[in-house]
């Protein structure tokens, strides 16, 4: 971690990620329905399905602390999340809602993993050679709030002041993507001119932390990363068994480091976030927080809604000073 304080905490949510043609909830439960639609022949061949499906749900009936050793007890519960995905707000929603089923939830978290790995290989953010460089597609995202986010950072500095600046952040991101790493490596290695070590010092620089898991720590070697890589059934099962769902909630460790971080920040926003209860009792319980600057993204919410938000945040975060002892404007805003 260093002995720097990180002074800026941004809250992610499916929003932020939806830029770079990620999913939103809505779409990832359509995505799993179709992943976990498994269909086999009358010579058990399959018909409709990722043979690494098979291999992974394989894999863990054969674990010895498995709930369940028969593999078809995986293929029917496959074929329960699939049938329900339409009935369900979302995936994290219905996976809430069984979690007495232990072979439904990882069942569950492996269609998760598949989804996520899979959009991430489709998505903005894979690099493309260009002029014998391996680069994102930078006229692409201009419109990406991270494309914006990163020119504030690099306005006026140099590589050393720019790693300064991320380290004065921390990421709390409520996806399982690893965008935020994929689009700081190859910004900076392209803005910088960076050499390979300087790279990885950017992602060590940077503080992500995910309360609910995320699908595998991103690495970087020889130019490339592990973003969007394709997994077979083994390492579905290995990245699936760190997810963690609404009801299993997030280790403790990192939810201190979270609410030490939102103590510590001067300015909070959240972008892309849906304020949902579960996610806003994680990320705050009970706390109140004095004299922050706090933005929040609304889009799409209804004017009811806002001012349901604003009174929520603005109890949260309230503004303590007083002038003249009158409270001075609210320190909350909705973008």
């Amino acid at each position: 971690m260093g002995d720097y304080e990180r002074k800026n905490l941004i809250v992610l949510g499916a929003g932020a990620s939806k830029e770079f043609n990620l999913p939103t909830g809505l779409e990832l439960k359509k995505q799993i329905a179709g992943i976990l639609d498994l269909r086999f022949s009358d010579w058990g061949t399959i018909e409709n399905g990722d043979i690494n499906l098979i291999d992974a749900f394989r894999n863990l009936s054969r674990q010895p602390e498995s709930k369940s050793h028969e593999l078809d007890r995986y293929v029917h519960a496959a074929r329960e999340i699939s049938k329900n995905m339409p009935l369900a707000p979302s995936i994290d929603n219905f996976l809430d809602t069984r979690k007495d089923d232990e072979v439904i939830i990882e069942v569950g978290k492996i269609a998760i993993t598949k989804a996520i790995l899979e959009a991430e290989a489709s998505c903005l953010l894979v690099p493309k050679r260009q002029d014998g460089h391996i680069e994102l597609a930078h006229d692409s995202l201009n419109h990406a709030w991270i494309s914006q986010f990163f020119q504030i950072l690099v306005a006026q500095r140099d590589f050393s002041g720019f790693l300064d600046a991320v380290r004065g952040i921390t990421f709390v991101s409520f996806n399982y993507d690893r965008c935020i790493h994929q689009y700081f490596a190859y910004a900076a290695k392209s803005y910088f001119g960076l050499n390979e070590y300087q790279v990885v010092e950017v992602i060590e620089a940077l503080e992500i932390l995910y309360p609910y898991g995320n699908v595998g720590d991103f690495s970087w070697s020889q130019g490339s990363t592990n973003f969007g890589a394709k997994a077979n059934g083994h390492s579905l099962m290995e990245i699936a068994g760190d997810l963690r769902t609404f009801t299993e909630g997030t280790g403790s460790e990192t939810i201190n480091t979270i609410k030490e971080r939102i103590g510590t920040a001067d300015i909070i926003m959240f972008l892309g976030f849906g304020f949902l209860r579960l996610n806003m009792e994680l990320l705050i319980g009970n706390e109140e927080y004095d004299q922050k600057i706090v933005l929040a993204t609304a889009k799409g919410l209804s004017e009811n809604s806002r001012v349901q938000l604003m009174r929520e945040l603005t109890a949260t975060f309230p503004n303590r000073n007083f002038s003249r002892g009158v409270t001075v404007e609210s320190n909350v805003r909705l973008l």
